[in-house]
């Protein structure tokens, strides 16, 4: 399978799922914008067209609107996308037909007040550096899409429409002169898993919630196997504020799995350390760490519905027993029952926590070298989810 990544903003960059002789992207193949005056108001456009995959030329061009979230990635705002296509002068023309409501995740790149005492040489790889984090999470969460296009499971990750950069005006344009990486996705018309949860969870209906359990379960071991066989992906950072629902009046609604800042993608077996990133994003988990391992992403996020809704008190007896033993985990010290919780520096509780937070402790712990929870691999969660009483 070829990523034609070109399509998606990436210019001149297609890639093999072995990665063999991949123009990987850098910030010199994302598309530039620039701002122009369209009946009174400022809009962004690209600076030069893209292809789609029937070879039709045409120009995105963006309105901005509100600001919808902000974090310490950058910002998502709600913005008005629109094409330009070539007309019969030669010029382009809008067409407003491809009007539609879209998000763009801003992305800026800057130094921390830190970062800004160090020496010129210093400062200028971080910037190169942080640039190109941004693209690679751009990189994974397109050839995530791309993966899922054509299955069951792809309503399950956000279109992407296209990556582009802002930029100061200069020439030659180099790295220090870029500002941001952006990421024009899908407006995804739904609420996130905690809220969805927090309306639905009841610790009196525990049938109801085991059914609603599985049916997210089995979705997201559905989507993560899909990612995994195909693509040789971790995401790395679920967690129910990283879910969205689709359709959240629907008696079973269907999930999407946002925000890639965390994605890695492995090299695979082809290579000595099969295990290790080819491609990631963020600085979080960095080269000492492994990207693949098969019961990461299920098992933090079955962590991460328990420590906002503890299982012990949400799921019928039956099904928390088969949930505590996929959550029952080896590591350097014995085995963790991550049902009882951990600390914030990944240290497993030998007895149950009487609040569980979720926060950078799981991520340490998943982290591990020596751990890999091995029960929760997609394939296996699946296979036992079909033999769980109905």
């Amino acid at each position: 399978m070829v990523f034609d990544l070109g399509v998606h903003g990436f210019v001149g960059c297609s890639v093999g799922e072995d990665f063999a002789d991949s123009v990987m992207p850098t910030w010199r193949n994302i598309a530039k914008i620039t701002v122009k005056t369209v009946q009174g108001s400022s809009v962004e456009h690209h600076t030069r067209p893209l292809l789609d995959l029937s070879g039709n030329e045409s120009l995105p061009l963006y309105e901005w609107g509100p600001k919808m979230d902000e974090g310490t990635y950058g910002a998502v705002y709600k913005v008005i996308r629109k094409l330009y296509f070539r007309d019969q002068t030669g010029g382009y023309s809008v067409d407003e037909s491809t009007r539609e409501t879209i998000v763009v995740k801003e992305s800026p790149v800057h130094l921390s007040a830190e970062e800004l005492l160090l020496t010129e040489s210093q400062r200028t790889r971080i910037i190169e550096e942080d640039i190109q984090t941004h693209i690679h999470e751009a990189t994974v969460l397109t050839m995530a899409f791309i993966t899922v296009k054509g299955t069951p499971m792809e309503y399950a990750i956000p279109r992407v429409y296209e990556v582009f950069l802002h930029a100061r005006v200069a020439k030659p344009l180099t790295f220090l002169d870029v500002k941001s990486v952006c990421i024009a996705m899908e407006y995804i018309h739904g609420r996130t898993m905690m809220i969805f949860l927090q309306a639905h969870f009841r610790p009196t209906a525990v049938e109801y919630n085991d059914r609603l359990f599985l049916h997210f379960l089995k979705q997201m071991a559905t989507l993560l196997e899909i990612l995994q066989r195909r693509l040789r992906m971790n995401h790395r950072d679920i967690k129910i504020n990283n879910i969205l629902i689709r359709d959240p009046d629907q008696v079973l609604p269907k999930l999407v799995l946002i925000d890639y800042g965390f994605a890695c993608i492995a090299k695979g077996p082809q290579a000595p350390d099969a295990e290790m990133s080819r491609i990631e994003a963020g600085s979080y988990f960095g080269s000492r760490y492994a990207c693949f391992k098969k019961g990461r992403d299920l098992c933090q996020f079955i962590y991460s519905i328990h420590c906002y809704f503890p299982l012990d008190q949400f799921l019928s007896p039956e099904l928390l027993a088969i949930v505590r033993r996929w959550m029952t985990v080896k590591y350097q010290y014995g085995v963790a029952d991550l049902l009882l919780g951990l600390n914030s520096h990944g240290i497993p509780s030998s007895v149950r926590l009487q609040k569980i937070e979720f926060d950078e402790g799981i991520y340490r712990f998943l982290r591990r070298p020596e751990v890999d929870p091995a029960q929760c691999a997609p394939e296996a969660i699946l296979r036992e989810i079909e033999s769980v009483p109905k």
